[in-house]
């Protein structure tokens, strides 16, 4: 396996000149316009982008190389990977005017590596959440504890974290974890807003 990630990802997306009206802001008196796809709240950013990134991993996918994308991370498998077909892997995007974030990708072949917060091992055939993962949970879920520990009420905020980080561990956590949160779902939806109740 390889995994890279592209640097500065959604600004390698031009914004077509006629569009760019509605990307814009005005400050100071001084208007301004994004000319690429802006990072950020633009609402359809991330499918855009994902339609974008959908050229290179078919390119990839039909030399028989499985790729999972999530935004602008890949991770790129093969059974047997040499080093001459994951630097293709590579290739393909930069020929396609991509940059490559070396300092946050691995680009030699090996059987266990980091992506997206969890270890994937295809040696041991496991999958588990990274020491920085779980810390980020441990924290959010005690930030909830103590935000209720006064009159009981917490903004649905902080409980949205807590079953966002439940949601992104699905695959290690099983059923075990959407069953535990169902409750806590079930509240946010209740509350209806993310602000403070």
């Amino acid at each position: 396996m390889i995994s890279f990630d592209l640097e500065s990802g959604y600004y390698h997306v031009v914004v077509a000149s006629e569009d760019q009206k509605f990307l814009g802001f005005q400050l100071f008196g001084k208007r301004y316009v994004f000319c690429e796809l802006p990072f950020g709240r633009l609402r359809y950013a991330c499918y855009a982008f994902t339609e974008v990134c959908k050229v290179p991993v078919g390119q990839l996918r039909a030399k028989g190389i499985r790729v999972l994308p999530y935004l602008d991370d890949f991770l790129c498998a093969l059974q047997n990977m040499p080093q001459a077909v994951a630097d293709e892997a590579r290739r393909v995007f930069e020929r396609l005017g991509f940059l490559i974030n070396f300092a946050k990708s691995v680009l030699v072949p090996t059987k266990r590596i980091e992506n997206l917060g969890f270890v994937v091992d295809t040696y041991a055939m496991t999958y588990e959440v990274t020491s920085r993962r779980m810390q980020k949970f441990v924290t959010a879920a005690d930030d909830l504890f103590q935000a209720g520990s006064g009159n009981g009420l917490v903004p649905a905020r902080l409980v949205a974290r807590v079953t966002g980080h439940i949601a992104a561990a699905a695959l290690v956590l099983e059923r075990r974890g959407r069953l535990h949160s169902h409750y806590l779902n079930h509240s946010i939806y209740q509350a209806g807003t993310l602000e403070f109740p």
